[in-house]
């Protein structure tokens, strides 16, 4: 059915194009990073769920002409830009996040009690950033290579903060099934302050 069809489509973009990006971009994170097969794992959800030309590229597109637009000074309304922070990419990652990943704005970890806080904050953080700042973030996300880049330094941030796994090297936690489980939903969800045990 159309699900076998998605799944070979996504195995074969994952093998085929995108390969060697996971590898390198894994290796790049070091001892107590994280694992390829993790990062490929975290991707084909992502990769599944956004297939290549349904529904990657007008999500590019769409961001790409609103940063241009602001470039030029046709559109823009301080403070009401928020139309740029999608998700996008292969790794589906929002624009604040990334922005945060490169150090452009502070880490904010969520409240899971209460998460509206910390995204606002993190919000008017990225709103605040310059139209070239913008822009540089999505020239990172929109080419695979780099998203894929962003995408594993983004895990092994999550991994390596002080309520989680920061001793654990990249095979231990490659094979720990509760902590893969718990970073993979932070990066679709966010980095939250609860303990680990919690």
């Amino acid at each position: 059915g159309a699900v076998g069809v998605q799944e070979a489509i996504t195995y074969r973009e994952l093998v085929d194009d995108f390969r060697q990006y996971i590898i390198d971009a894994a290796k790049s994170t070091g001892k107590n990073g994280i694992t390829p097969l993790f990062l490929a794992a975290v991707l084909y959800i992502e990769i599944f769920f956004r297939p290549k030309k349904t529904d990657r590229e007008p999500e590019l597109d769409a961001v790409q002409e609103t940063i241009d637009e602001m470039l030029r000074g046709d559109w823009f309304i301080p403070g009401i830009d928020t139309s740029l922070n999608h998700s996008v990419g292969v790794g589906q990652i929002r624009l604040s996040t990334a922005a945060m990943v490169l150090g452009k704005i502070p880490w904010i970890d969520k409240d899971i009690k209460d998460r509206t806080v910390a995204r606002e904050k993190i919000e008017d953080n990225f709103n605040n950033l310059t139209v070239e700042d913008k822009a540089y973030i999505f020239r990172k996300l929109k080419w695979p290579k780099s998203n894929i880049q962003i995408a594993a330094d983004l895990l092994t941030k999550l991994k390596n903060r002080s309520n989680r796994y920061p001793s654990m090297t990249a095979e231990d936690f490659g094979s720990n099934e509760r902590s893969a489980g718990i970073i993979a939903t932070e990066y679709n969800l966010g980095g939250s302050s609860t303990s680990e045990k919690d």
